[in-house]
């Protein structure tokens, strides 16, 4: 496949993507996704680094969480500690969780819940 299309092809994703992400009505957990993966594709630099990041995703895949247990984003400058409030539906393979907000700050106040939230979103918080 010529350089071009597949160049065109990839900005159009890109273009949808973004389209989705700042969409008022585009849910948080799938523009934490989408804002996480275009971060991640911008750090990419060889194909070496594109090998390391795949074990770190299915690391996070295996971890389990339990209610109550305490937990953090993966998400660069989210600084907020959450508590696994409930676990929801498992949808191809991902499971989400409904999450509170235990320690928060003046945008993300304490108590808020955020629904659907997907397990490669969530790390265990260390105290």
């Amino acid at each position: 496949m010529n350089e071009d299309v597949i160049t065109k092809q990839r900005d159009m994703l890109f273009d949808a993507c973004k389209k989705i992400a700042t969409n008022k009505n585009c849910p948080v957990w799938i523009k934490t996704i989408l804002t996480s993966t275009v971060i991640n594709a911008k750090n990419l630099t060889s194909n070496e680094e594109s090998e390391e990041i795949v074990p770190i995703i299915e690391t996070v895949n295996n971890i389990e969480f339990k209610l109550d247990d305490l937990v953090k984003s993966n998400i660069t400058k989210d600084d907020c500690v959450y508590k696994i409030e409930k676990i929801g539906y498992k949808i191809e393979n991902v499971q989400l969780y409904d999450i509170s907000i235990v320690h928060g700050n003046s945008n993300n106040p304490v108590g808020t819940i955020i629904h659907n939230v997907p397990k490669t979103m969530l790390v265990r918080f260390k105290q």
